[in-house]
């Protein structure tokens, strides 16, 4: 699918969550973690933030829709050092 994401904007435009969904409620009504991430720095933290606790976590990572092709690639950049 990321390949997918790469080469056609229509299929990209559904994978940016609309700007006033509230993915916080969802992951409450499910009794999970949720972090909402704006910046590439904070991925490797909130990554292993995520590991530490036992269940499921939401890491809603903020782009800008006008750059999210820029900004996948340097978040797949950043996930790929982390787990180095």
């Amino acid at each position: 699918l990321a390949a997918e994401f790469e080469k056609d904007e229509e299929i990209a435009q559904f994978w940016l969550t609309p700007p006033r969904a509230e993915l916080s409620h969802a992951a409450a009504l499910f009794g999970h973690r949720y972090e909402r991430l704006s910046a590439a720095s904070e991925i490797g933290p909130a990554l292993r933030r995520a590991e530490a606790h036992h269940g499921a976590t939401i890491l809603h990572l903020v782009v800008d829709a006008s750059r999210a092709r820029t900004s996948a690639a340097r978040i797949r950049a950043v996930l790929g050092q982390t787990w180095e």
